[in-house]
């Protein structure tokens, strides 16, 4: 049994490694779609009104199953509309999100939409040094069904892979 759990914990970590590599907005729409802010500008998780590690968990049903999805926003300013950072550390920035971290960051604008009826959500990328000094933002203000959109498109990858490997397992 041992071997077999061994087996379960690497398919899920390759499956959860798949799903970060894959697209979730085309390379030809990134342009149109996301913001690029100057390289200088100071990232706003670092004034006051931001809640740092800010956690954020919901239950939904989906095809007969109750998920359960959560996270830590790395930056959080409420307000119309709330805002969500995901801060990520790098040498260099890239010249545009990527899909990985723009999809942990919707993700979280979803769960806002969900949790608190937000209709709006402003939601970036953050690339810093070090030193925590912003590098590159990526910014754009996603509307509800965007962002409910990619929750949907996640849970139904997830829940492909996820529900027929329990069942196999029980």
């Amino acid at each position: 049994i041992e071997e077999l759990l061994r087996e379960i914990r690497e398919r899920r970590e390759k499956a959860a490694k798949e799903l970060q590599l894959e697209s979730y907005i085309p390379q030809s729409d990134a342009p149109k779609t996301l913001e690029t802010q100057p390289d200088a500008q100071e990232p706003d998780a670092q004034k006051d009104d931001f809640e740092i590690e800010k956690p954020l968990r919901c239950e939904l049903v989906r095809g007969g199953e109750t998920v359960t999805v959560f996270g830590r926003m790395d930056a959080f300013k409420s307000g119309s509309p709330p805002c969500v950072e995901e801060i990520k550390r790098c040498v260099r920035p890239p010249r545009e999100a990527l899909p990985e971290h723009l999809a942990q960051a919707r993700l979280y604008g979803a769960m806002l939409v969900l949790t608190q009826g937000a209709q709006t959500v402003d939601v970036r990328v953050v690339y810093v040094n070090d030193a925590g000094e912003p590098l590159r933002v990526f910014g754009e203000l996603a509307n509800a069904d965007d962002l409910t959109e990619t929750l949907e498109t996640l849970l139904k990858t997830w829940l492909a892979f996820a529900v027929p490997e329990r069942d196999r397992v029980l």
